[in-house]
């Protein structure tokens, strides 16, 4: 019986019949005198025998003596190492269960001081900044593309000059668009 329970999982109303049983004395004391070598242990529990090897020194627990040149250990052992290491899951499940609600509470934290801030003023929405950028580039552009016109007209420039200044200009105006869009 024990060891179909090892190896398959248990419902609920297999282990209400079987929590009396392996928590009566008497039982214990029979299941005591059972030795388990690191593969049989392995084999009932569905792990690997390096995996147990691990959880056996992990839990410092001793070998009750050889079979055929190996240790064996005693069953009553393997099985508070099992409960030991169940009482790490749930440990380990509530844990993470904490860190996840603080994780959720700082969120909210951080979403309430960013509404705040809007509130005040102190934020402006991210469409708001695109459009006064757009704004702003709109003028520069213009005000780099007539650059060239400026200087022949008033400053009277040889062809060359305007060629070259009017290249430089639409250089630049193409290196700005390009880094608006990015």
């Amino acid at each position: 019986m024990v060891r179909d329970s090892l190896q398959t999982p248990i419902d609920p109303q297999q282990q209400a019949i079987l929590e009396p049983i392996l928590t009566d004395s008497a039982t214990i004391s029979r299941i005591d005198d059972s030795l388990l070598s690191v593969s049989c242990i392995a084999r009932e529990s569905g792990r690997d025998r390096q995996t147990i090897t691990r959880m056996i020194d992990d839990q410092g627990i001793s070998p009750s003596g050889t079979r055929s040149k190996h240790p064996v250990y005693r069953l009553r052992d393997v099985l508070r190492m099992f409960e030991i290491r169940s009482g790490d899951v749930e440990r380990s499940a509530q844990e993470k269960l904490a860190l996840a609600r603080a994780a959720e509470s700082e969120v909210d934290r951080q979403l309430k001081t960013l509404k705040l801030g809007r509130e005040q003023a102190n934020l402006i929405d991210a469409e708001d900044v695109r459009s006064e950028i757009n704004r702003i580039v709109t003028i520069v552009v213009r005000s780099i593309s007539t650059v060239a016109d400026r200087l022949e007209r008033d400053k009277r420039v040889t062809p060359e000059i305007f060629e070259y200044v009017d290249g430089l200009m639409n250089a630049l105006r193409d290196e700005i668009a390009a880094e608006v869009r990015a």
